[in-house]
């Protein structure tokens, strides 16, 4: 049968109606469903992946203030004679510490570790 066009029903999202396609049109709408989805995927992940415009704002954005507390902190600590700063909201972080409480080089020398790493 020269010039037979093979006609089949192919089921989109539109509501409950049926759309006839030739089977051409049908596999190059479903190419373009598949290449949406997949730009669709890629936005999101650059968007909001681990990686993604999101999560780099969401950390860039406080460290300038982050920087101007602890700059700030470090002088107080100092004059108020503090030995230790907590940083509460987050996992336990020192913010501040007396240097006289510093014991990296007293732990070297008990490994017999000189400050070249040897």
């Amino acid at each position: 049968m020269a010039g037979f066009i093979s006609l089949t029903f192919f089921s989109l999202p539109v509501g409950h109606r049926f759309l006839l396609f030739t089977d051409e049109i049908r596999e190059q709408r479903l190419n373009e469903i598949v290449q949406k989805r997949d730009e669709l995927e890629q936005f999101a992940e650059e968007r909001f992946g681990p990686r993604g415009d999101y999560f780099t704002h969401q950390k860039e954005l406080p460290e300038p203030i982050q920087r101007l507390i602890f700059d700030a902190l470090t002088p107080v600590a100092s004059h108020k004679n503090f030995d230790f700063v907590f940083d509460r909201s987050e996992d336990t972080r020192f913010l501040y510490t007396r240097q006289e409480w510093n014991l990296t080089a007293e732990v070297m020398l008990k490994l017999v570790i000189d400050g070249a790493g040897n």
